[in-house]
């Protein structure tokens, strides 16, 4: 027995090929661009524990590097915003129950009332007059302050309590500011991507 094997013409090779070759050099082409764009990608994993400002960072690069927040986006802090200062006074008033610092009489009711405030977003007038007169009235919240590293408080708790009645203005629109002192919880991973440069 034998084998037997011919090239054939290679004339028809090429013509058979030509197509695969085009094709062959506009995914090399591609490869190649996306290798060069790699080369200039700079990939940062931030780790940290909770609220130690790694969420910051990153909105300090989207001020610094991608020309701040869409109107979209500052919408969407808005409801966070709220949140961090309604929960801010919770927390106040928390702390004056944990260290047993007791109310004045006339705040009792109000801290209750507010307490009660589950959705930020729903808050009244009158809830946020509450709030505002407890802040900047009430010596046992003063005091509460005052001994802040024995109960839990955010960090911005000032800074939004201050500015209560501009946040929950109708028209009110959140700043870089309002935006770097919004505290949420981040779970799991998020990738944000900036251009330098």
């Amino acid at each position: 027995m034998g084998l037997a094997c011919s090239a054939g013409d290679p004339e028809d090779d090429f013509e058979l090929s030509k197509p695969a070759m085009e094709i062959d050099a506009r995914v090399t082409d591609r490869l190649d661009a996306m290798n060069e764009a790699v080369k200039t990608q700079i990939r940062i994993l931030i780790l940290g524990a909770s609220e130690c400002g790694k969420s910051t960072v990153i909105k300090q690069m989207k001020i610094l590097h991608s020309g701040g927040f869409t109107e979209e986006e500052r919408g969407e802090e808005i409801k966070v915003i709220r949140d961090n200062t309604v929960a801010s006074i919770q927390q106040l008033i928390t702390g004056c129950r944990e260290l047993e610092y007791k109310l004045e009489h006339k705040f009792e009711v109000l801290a209750d009332q507010i307490m009660d405030i589950k959705d930020a977003s729903s808050v009244k007038d009158d809830e946020i007059s509450h709030i505002e007169n407890l802040w900047k009235n009430s010596r046992m919240i003063k005091r509460a302050e005052e001994h802040r590293s024995l109960f839990y408080l955010l960090d911005s708790y000032k800074y939004f309590l201050d500015r209560i009645r501009n946040t929950f203005k109708p028209d009110y629109k959140a700043s870089d500011q309002d935006i770097l002192r919004a505290r949420v919880t981040t779970l799991g991973i998020r990738e944000t991507k900036f251009l330098i440069g």
